[in-house]
């Protein structure tokens, strides 16, 4: 790998870190609003299984196994 690859490379990583920590205080900010074991994709409770395995879920198994 080249010193320009490797530059090239800096860059883009700096970019997606610069764009993290702006989306940080948004993301803080919706965490806020999300009820606990309760998933995001359909409403419904997140079985305690599922969060005993995945402890920071935020959707249940039938809404993680959809396709995006």
């Amino acid at each position: 790998m080249t010193e320009a690859d490797l530059q090239r490379l800096r860059t883009i990583i700096e970019a997606h870190i610069a764009e993290t920590r702006s989306s940080l205080p948004y993301l803080a900010e919706e965490s806020k609003a999300v009820e606990p074991n309760v998933s995001l994709g359909c409403g419904k409770d997140i079985p305690m299984g599922r969060l005993e395995v995945v402890p920071e879920a935020f959707v249940c198994v039938e809404c993680a196994s959809r396709p995006r």
